[in-house]
């Protein structure tokens, strides 16, 4: 099980509530009723979000301390015309598993791109 499905379930019980649905009825067009992202969703997004204010200097100092900019300039890679960032390790194994690479999986998230070239949420 994964840490997120509890908090799903407990998204999928307050649209439930909300619009007054039995355990049967379908959640997706639920959800999309009231403009909620799946979990998952979410996470990418806001994880996307805090991505940009950092990347744009909107944010407060201390989150623009914890991402470093790697200056890919000395590559001569197509992936040089991108910006990449790296988290610095952390002291705990959930720390590292959690931040590993999120960011520029948020980034080709966020960019529409995936590995099958789709780029839908539901």
């Amino acid at each position: 099980m994964s840490t997120v499905a509890p908090l799903q379930r407990v998204q999928n019980a307050a649209a439930r509530l909300v619009l007054g649905l039995s355990r049967s009825d379908h959640l997706h067009p639920a959800l999309r009723e009231l403009h909620w992202l799946p979990v998952v969703y979410r996470i990418k997004f806001k994880l996307a979000l805090v991505m940009f204010t950092i990347h744009t200097h909107q944010c407060p100092d201390y989150l623009t301390d914890s991402i470093s900019n790697n200056d890919p300039a000395h590559y001569r890679l197509r992936s040089a015309t991108g910006t990449n960032y790296s988290v610095p390790r952390t002291r705990t194994k959930f720390g590292d598993s959690f931040l590993c690479g999120r960011a520029s999986r948020v980034e080709q998230f966020a960019s529409g791109s995936s590995s099958r070239g789709q780029s839908t949420l539901f």
